[in-house]
């Protein structure tokens, strides 16, 4: 009867010894199969929510300027500091500055008849072009030429545009 027993111990010792040999290659092809690519996945998914969110912040940064110089300005220091940032940088976003930003006005008529554009801002509109008796002003950011680079996929930038608009706090100084 004691012979039984070990018997069976050792069979048990043997069965478990198999469960941990399989733990080790299959760990390999969870982090192949699965994890890197989802790393991939999620700065791709940075890189996208970057770029749109540095394009709507480069346009409320514009909108409470007191003049398109300024505006200009604004727009261009905030997308350099989130497209050159931290989450701009895991995304792998290149050109890595405000390079690819570029802005605009939009002139609305308050009957939401026409909608005409001007820009890029250089040159000025003229003090002529602004009444605010019958339009809306708008700047208007865009991000062109910006491409993300997943991780993990050599070669596969992908190229994406955004646009973002807000309100022109201070129409009495586009033509400045």
């Amino acid at each position: 009867m004691k012979n039984v027993r070990r018997s069976t111990w050792l069979l048990r010792g043997e069965v478990g010894s198999g469960a941990i040999a399989e733990f080790g290659p299959a760990m390999l092809i969870f982090v192949v199969i699965v994890l890197l690519p989802l790393i991939g996945m999620l700065t791709l998914a940075d890189g996208v929510g970057t770029l749109y969110f540095a394009t709507a912040q480069a346009a409320r940064a514009a909108g409470p300027s007191n003049s398109s110089t300024e505006a200009v300005s604004n727009m261009r220091n905030m997308a350099k500091a989130i497209i050159g940032g931290p989450l701009g940088a895991f995304a792998r976003i290149d050109p890595a500055n405000e390079s690819g930003m570029s802005i605009k006005i939009l002139r609305l008529a308050v009957n939401g008849s026409t909608v005409e554009p001007f820009g890029p801002l250089l040159p000025l509109p003229s003090a002529s072009w602004i009444d605010t008796g019958k339009y809306f002003y708008e700047y208007q950011v865009t991000a062109t030429g910006y491409t993300v680079s997943p991780l993990f996929w050599p070669g596969r930038a992908v190229p994406f545009t955004f646009t973002s608009s807000c309100t022109v706090e201070h129409p009495e100084g586009l033509s400045q």
